[in-house]
């Protein structure tokens, strides 16, 4: 597995005007995003060849950010495209629908090698930009790519992601490679640790690519 924080594949999407949206249906997406469809703003090449999004060229609204690395995610899991020689296995994502989430490990957000330095994401908000100490958030959570297509379709059904907010537990069944689940997460001042497994006992395997930090100031 390529350890990668954000080597998603940017984009791909030819020019159509809709964008693949969580439960396998299509989301009509925003003049803006349309303006960048086919345009491949978000790819970056590492120093290993592989594709990277350009995060901050990323729509700020929600709903085409979540379009858009939703794409990108599936692609890397499915080896599509810019991918063809290598799938992988895609972080999982948080895309906040108010409180503006500031990257720090990505510095200006421009191109994360995060992942590849075993780092894992860690993001600041402002307590005041909260709703009584909650974030409304859409979590984008991948299944793993890098176990080959076969493999990945199968954990496109069966896979139930135990996801953590500071040790409390949600389970989210999948919903295809990336399964997007909007929901609120409380936070506490300081640091809170935010994890995502595809599976019971898999973050071991992939500790950077399935924990977001999240500082509270």
């Amino acid at each position: 597995m390529r350890f990668v924080s954000t080597s998603l594949l940017a984009l791909s999407l030819c020019t159509a005007p809709l964008l693949a949206h969580a439960g396998g249906g299509q989301k009509p997406v925003t003049k803006q995003t349309q303006q960048l469809v086919g345009k491949r703003y978000f790819t970056v090449r590492g120093s290993d060849g592989a594709p990277w999004v350009d995060r901050a060229k990323l729509p700020k609204t929600p709903a085409d950010r979540i379009s858009i690395l939703r794409q990108a995610m599936e692609h890397e899991i499915t080896g599509a495209d810019d991918f063809a020689m290598k799938a992988d296995t895609p972080p999982f994502e948080i895309v906040s629908h108010g409180a503006e989430l500031r990257e720090e490990t990505r510095g200006s957000g421009s191109l994360s090698l995060v992942a590849a330095e075993h780092k894992a994401a860690v993001y600041k908000v402002k307590a005041s930009d909260l709703s009584n100490g909650k974030l409304k958030a859409t979590l984008l959570l991948p299944v793993s790519g890098h176990v080959g297509l076969a493999e990945a379709q199968k954990y496109a059904k069966s896979n139930v992601f135990d996801v953590k907010v500071n040790g409390k537990l949600t389970k989210i069944p999948a919903r295809g490679f990336v399964t997007d689940h909007e929901m609120e997460l409380e936070l506490k001042p300081g640091r809170n640790v935010i994890t995502a497994e595809p599976y019971t006992n898999s973050l071991g395997g992939y500790v950077e690519g399935r924990t977001i930090f999240i500082d509270v100031d």
